[in-house]
């Protein structure tokens, strides 16, 4: 279902879009800046910080991935993001877990 389907005006259509899209860049722009403000982790054995950041990281992925407005956003800057928070060898390895 669109996002204005059985809206029969277009003032409330183009409110709506103009609402559902800005949110999604504005929602975007929010987590990028939660995300950069993580501490980098500089060693593979910071099991705290690495934990902390994973929690950080995987609730944000959440929220993004329920509209799939973002996959690119996801595939793209936001993995960008969160690879330069961790290790080389973490990243190296990630794969295998994925």
């Amino acid at each position: 279902m669109g996002v204005i389907s059985g809206i029969r005006t277009y003032h409330e259509a183009y409110s709506k879009l103009v609402e559902h899209y800005t949110s999604t860049f504005a929602l975007r722009a929010e987590i990028s800046r939660t995300l950069e403000a993580l501490p980098k982790i500089h060693s593979q054995w910071d099991i705290k910080n690495m934990t902390e950041n994973m929690i950080i990281v995987q609730e944000k992925y959440a929220i993004l991935k329920e509209n799939r407005m973002n996959e690119a956003f996801l595939e793209s800057e936001f993995l960008s993001i969160v690879a330069r928070k961790f290790p080389p060898e973490i990243l190296k390895s990630s794969d295998r877990f994925a």
